[in-house]
């Protein structure tokens, strides 16, 4: 009689703990699980990092469109550094440097 209750409560407790260590399992690996979340929370700190970063970048684009609307030196400097246009009669001087060409 002592082994058969010995035998039930073996029983019960393993029972037990396969149910705990399934709602364990549950908790973490699943698509509601803590793991889960936080990968996704990690996630979207990195995106409010990038839209933070887009909409500088777009700010600024925003700035120079106001500038190059407005002003004239500055669509003149434009055309200066980015295309490479100059004034007529204006000579241009291209410096190499010799150590970057070595390189």
């Amino acid at each position: 009689m002592k082994f058969l209750s010995f035998h039930k409560f073996r029983r019960s407790t393993l029972a037990i703990i396969f149910v705990l260590l399934m709602m364990l399992l549950f908790m973490l690996f699943s698509n509601y699980g803590l793991i889960k979340r936080l990968n996704l929370s990690n996630r979207k700190y990195i995106l409010i990092e990038k839209i933070i970063h887009e909409k500088a970048v777009e700010d600024s684009l925003k700035n120079e469109i106001k500038l190059l609307e407005n002003d004239k030196t500055a669509i003149e400097k434009l055309a200066r550094e980015k295309y490479g246009m100059i004034r007529p009669g204006e000579k241009v001087f291209i410096f190499r440097d010799n150590n970057a060409e070595k390189k």
